[in-house]
């Protein structure tokens, strides 16, 4: 019989490594991807396999693993490989930005570093960790944490929007974007020429 390569051995011995004490290996069905589930600081993170971010982290691990930093063939092969073993990998739905809890209750992802949202339910919001299967990606950038005591009427200084109806219509449309799990509709604006 023939004997095993010392790369192919490296790449098993990577993989091994890897999955499933430093990450867990997911599939989104409906996207057909791959992500990366790890716990970091108390909290879950999910990318996507072949985000920058998941790739540094694999490449980061690994290097620690082997005491040197590990070649760009070494890495991606070892992402092929979990390529692979991730689409026989538990089922999983991601939502972007916005996602639905299993008691019903929405989540808004702030992306910041603690994986923090905004979860909004019939007794009001709070920023709490989240639970939502969130997707992200490198060129997402933080949310601001809301504040307390605000009015939604202020979106009316930024948006030169007249008449009741038409102010009804577009607070209907900024509550749509936070909604998961709906068709969304198109928000169509217009005005005289050289007005925005």
């Amino acid at each position: 019989s023939m004997k095993p390569k010392k790369q192919q051995i490296e790449f098993s011995t990577s993989v091994n490594y890897l999955v499933p004490d430093k990450l867990q290996l997911c599939y989104d069905t409906n996207l057909r991807n791959v992500f990366i589930r790890l716990l970091n600081d108390g909290h879950k993170e999910i990318w996507p396999l072949h985000s920058e971010h998941a790739q540094t982290l694999i490449f980061d691990v690994l290097s620690e693993l082997y005491g040197r930093t590990v070649s760009p063939l070494h890495l991606n092969q070892v992402i092929r490989l979990l390529e692979i073993m991730g689409r026989k990998g538990e089922r999983i739905k991601t939502s972007l930005r916005v996602g639905e809890r299993i008691d019903g209750s929405l989540e808004y992802d702030l992306n910041d570093g603690g994986w923090q949202c905004v979860r909004v339910d019939g007794s009001g919001w709070m920023v709490d960790k989240s639970e939502v299967n969130f997707r992200r990606y490198d060129h997402q950038q933080p949310q601001i944490e809301p504040l307390r005591g605000g009015n939604i009427e202020a979106l009316f200084e930024f948006a030169n929007v007249t008449g009741h109806s038409e102010r009804t219509l577009f607070l209907a449309w900024v509550l749509s974007c936070f909604c998961s799990g709906i068709d969304y509709p198109i928000l169509l604006l217009t005005g005289p020429r050289g007005s925005g």
